[in-house]
Order: C-alpha cells, then sequence, then structure tokens
C-alpha cells in the first residue's frame, strides 16, 4: 500500500457512541466531580463528556458510574474508622494529659462516637472562660 496524496479535510461522518467509555471509564474521569457535588446532574457529565472527549454516552451508563463511585466512597469512609483507634492512642502518647476516647457498640464493635479534647483546650479553658461561668 502505498500514500499517494494526504487531503487533511475529513468528509466522513463521525460517530461519537464508544464502547470503551463505559461506567469505569466515566468514574475514573468524573469521580472527584462527582465526589465533590454529590448531586450532580448526569447531563452535566454527558456535557462534559462530549465537550472534552467527543464521546455521547447513554443515560444508564452514567447512573452505573455514580453507583460504582458511590461504592468506592462507601469503602473508603468504613477503612477510615479503623485509623481512630491508633489515632486516640497516638494522642494520648503524645499528649498525655489529653482526653481521647473511643465509643462503640458493643455486640457489633460498630463506631458510635469519638471524644477528643486537647490538654491546651483544657487549660484555655480553665483559664479563660471558667470565670464567665463561676461569676
Amino acid at each position: 500500500m502505498q500514500i499517494r496524496t494526504y487531503k487533511n479535510k475529513h468528509l466522513c461522518h463521525r460517530l461519537y457512541r464508544s464502547e470503551e467509555a463505559g461506567a469505569k471509564w466515566i468514574a475514573s474521569k468524573y469521580g472527584t466531580l462527582a465526589k465533590n457535588n454529590p448531586d450532580i446532574k448526569s447531563g452535566v457529565i454527558s456535557d462534559l463528556l462530549r465537550d472534552q472527549y467527543n464521546v455521547t454516552i447513554d443515560v444508564h451508563i452514567f447512573y452505573n458510574a455514580k453507583k460504582r463511585r458511590f461504592k468506592c466512597w462507601q469503602k473508603e469512609h468504613e477503612e477510615s474508622f479503623k485509623h481512630l483507634r491508633k489515632y486516640a492512642n497516638m494522642v494520648q502518647q503524645c499528649n498525655p494529659s489529653s482526653a481521647a476516647h473511643l465509643y462503640l457498640l458493643e455486640p457489633t464493635t460498630t463506631f458510635q462516637r469519638f471524644f477528643l479534647s486537647f490538654e491546651a483546650q483544657k487549660n484555655d479553658f480553665m483559664e479563660g472562660c471558667r470565670h464567665f461561668i463561676w461569676d
């Protein structure tokens, strides 16, 4: 095969539907945008895809992408609670007069609440705000 002439002008019809642009790809491209704006409409993401990548996607693929990202965020959210016990121990080791308490629901050891009060906060309250309360 040999190219004799090169014409830079395209006369063929361009297809904007892509089979490769699936829910996983959309979630990777616009995951942070959807995370910062959880109520974002699928039409906005559709317009962004059309403007940036010249791709048109079906609506059900947007819903799958959003569902995929929410599952990922939920997993990240659950993983973050595992670090609270280490954080409470580290605060008490580095600053022994501080209070760090982690409360869990007993049968399932599910996170209930976390209380943290640094020594500086307690001292400032005792020296400053206490006079307003007791006087």
